[in-house]
C-alpha cells in the first residue's frame, strides 16, 4: 500500500507524509484513516476504514484523540499509526481496526518558532516530527519499550523541505485521487460540490469504491464537508 500523500520526492530522505487539513486523511496497508471533530468538543476522532473488495465501505473502528489540536501529520510504522498534533504525538495500535488502541503519547520539547509546513519525514524506523515549535526524532521498534524520542537540531536541508507545500486532493481538483487499487476495484477520494446560496458552496469529500469493469460506484462513505463562501 503506498503512502497517500508522498506525491513528490525529497531527495535527501525517503517518504514525507502529511495530513490533509481540508479533512485529514491517510492510508496504510489496507486501511484508510480520516478524522472528524467530536460533537460538542474540540477533540478529534480518528476513524479507520478497511479497504476490502468483498465488503462495502464502512467505519471499522474509531478512537478519540486526547489532544485538543488539529492533526498536523500522519505516518505509520507497520501496524502503528503516528499522529502529530502541535506539540504532542500520539501512537495508535491498529492491528485490530475494530478496536484501535492508544499505546503511547509523548509531549514534544518546544523551541523557537520555525516557519514552514508541519510534517513527518520517515526513514526506515526513524521519524522526524517537524512542527512550528518542535523538532523531534522518534525511533521505533517491534517492542514498544524500545521506542526512543529525542529532540534534534534541524539541518538547513531538512528545514528547507518544510517550505514545500504538501499537495492534497482539494475541492479545486476535478480528478479523483486514487488511494488504492485491486484487480477489480479502485478506491478513490472525490469531492461533490453543490451551490447552497448565491455566494456559498458546499464541498463534500467522499471515499468511494469504483468497479473497474463499468466505472460504477458500488460503495461510498462521506468523510466530511467544507463550506466555501465568497462574492463581492
Amino acid at each position: 500500500m503506498k503512502y497517500l500523500f508522498a506525491i513528490f520526492a525529497i531527495l535527501f530522505i525517503a517518504q514525507p507524509v502529511w495530513a490533509d487539513h481540508e479533512l485529514d486523511i491517510y492510508s496504510m496497508e489496507n486501511l484508510f484513516i480520516y478524522d472528524t471533530f467530536t460533537k460538542g468538543s474540540a477533540l478529534k476522532t480518528i476513524h479507520i476504514v478497511v479497504l476490502d473488495d468483498n465488503q462495502p465501505l464502512e467505519i471499522a473502528g474509531s478512537i478519540q484523540s486526547h489532544i485538543d489540536a488539529n492533526v498536523d501529520a500522519f505516518a505509520n510504522y507497520k501496524k502503528y499509526l503516528i499522529a502529530l498534533l502541535w506539540n504532542y504525538v500520539e501512537i495508535f495500535d491498529l492491528s485490530n481496526p475494530k478496536i484501535p488502541r492508544l499505546v503511547k503519547m509523548y509531549k514534544l520539547e518546544e523551541h523557537k518558532p520555525w516557519p514552514g509546513h508541519d510534517r513527518i519525514i520517515k526513514d526506515g524506523n526513524t521519524f522526524l516530527l517537524l512542527s512550528t515549535k518542535t523538532s523531534s526524532r522518534l525511533i521505533m521498534d517491534e517492542k514498544i519499550e524500545k521506542w526512543q524520542l529525542e529532540p534534534f537540531n534541524r539541518t538547513e536541508e531538512i528545514h528547507k523541505s518544510t517550505f514545500v507545500k504538501p499537495i492534497f486532493p482539494s475541492f479545486n481538483d476535478f480528478q479523483p485521487f486514487v488511494v488504492e487499487e485491486s484487480p477489480n476495484f479502485t478506491f478513490e477520494v472525490r469531492w461533490k460540490t453543490k451551490q447552497l446560496q448565491k455566494y456559498e458552496w458546499s464541498h463534500e469529500k467522499y471515499l468511494v469504491k469504483v468497479r473497474k469493469s463499468d466505472s460504477t460506484i458500488v460503495s461510498e462513505i462521506l468523510l466530511g464537508k467544507v463550506v466555501e463562501t465568497g462574492g463581492n
